[in-house]
């Protein structure tokens, strides 16, 4: 439930800043929304891996493994920052 509520939380924060940066940045609108529409079909992706882990190992452990996954991710992004789309 606590990394749903995590992801839950990135992903509100995620859809409602990608297109203004996107936007902001030069890219034209029918690429912002592309773009959008590519996140959210991993979305689906992603929340049917969950669902799987969390049946094949358990609650407990299906979360601590999503959550480190999440730090993981979080902990590349500065090495991101300079990279164009």
């Amino acid at each position: 439930m606590i990394t749903g509520l995590i992801i839950g939380i990135t992903n509100l924060g995620t859809l409602t800043q990608i297109p203004s940066f996107l936007i902001m940045n030069g890219y034209s609108e029918n690429f912002v929304a592309l773009v959008i529409t590519l996140y959210n079909v991993t979305l689906i992706f992603g929340k049917l891996a969950y669902g799987f882990i969390n049946d094949k190992i358990g609650t407990y452990k299906g979360n601590i493994y999503v959550i480190s996954l999440w730090i993981a991710a979080i902990a590349v992004l500065p090495f991101a920052a300079n990279m164009r789309l």
